[in-house]
Order: structure tokens, then sequence, then C-alpha cells
């Protein structure tokens, strides 16, 4: 979804509980498509987990992908994400950037261990 940086701010602030966002590319297929709407839940980054599938702003855009890694340094976190379609990591973000986790459509129990399973076998490459 197309979010000029000032929007996506104002969103963050007045957004409490669930938003919906509008899926711009195929990047997490098959797990989401391109067009789909997802529902976002919002919440800390304190309680977010790799595995977990997440909404942050980039470059003027909503993106969903996959949380990869999460480090703290400094007192501040830093996510680093991947579209399951994608070969390589995003680039990694700051807490600011995250607005909140996918919570439809729900991930079952056996996408979670897929998606625990290619996160291990990306820090074993």
């Amino acid at each position: 979804m197309k979010v000029p940086f000032e929007k996506f701010i104002m969103l963050k602030k007045n957004l409490k509980g669930v938003t919906q966002v509008k899926v711009l590319s195929g990047s997490m297929t098959p797990f989401i498509y391109k067009g789909d709407i997802v529902e976002v839940t919002t919440l800390g980054v304190e309680s977010v987990i790799p595995g977990d599938v997440i909404v942050f702003w980039r470059e003027d855009k909503l993106i969903c992908h996959l949380l990869m890694k999460k480090r703290t340094e400094n007192g501040k976190t830093y996510l680093r994400t991947k579209g399951l379609s994608s070969g390589e990591y995003d680039d990694e973000i700051e807490e600011d950037l995250f607005l909140g986790v996918v919570t439809k459509p729900r991930i079952g129990f056996f996408r979670r261990i897929f998606f625990k399973l290619l996160i291990i076998f990306e820090r074993n490459k």
C-alpha cells in the first residue's frame, strides 16, 4: 500500500488495534498474494519474534514480509526481513518503521513450522 512517511507516522500514532493493508507485490507468495488484503494488529516491537509476518514502512510503501532476525543495539531494536519468493534479505529496518503483525490470514501450525525451519536453514548458510 502506497503511504507517504507523514501519513505512516499519523497512522501509527493513531492506530490502536487492527487495520487492513493491501499487498502490492507477490513477494510473500504462496502465503499471501499480490492484491490480497491482510489484517494487521499493532503491537510493540518487543512482542514480535522471528517467524512472524510483519508490516513495516519503506520508501512510501507498507511492506509485508517474514521477520527473519531481530537484534537490539544501544536500546534500539532492528528487524531483518525477507519476502518468501526472494533469495535476498531486506535491509534492516529500525523499530520506528514497524507497524504490526499480520493476523489474517492466520498463520497455521504447519506454516509456522515451515517459517521456523526456513529461518534455521538461512542461519546455517
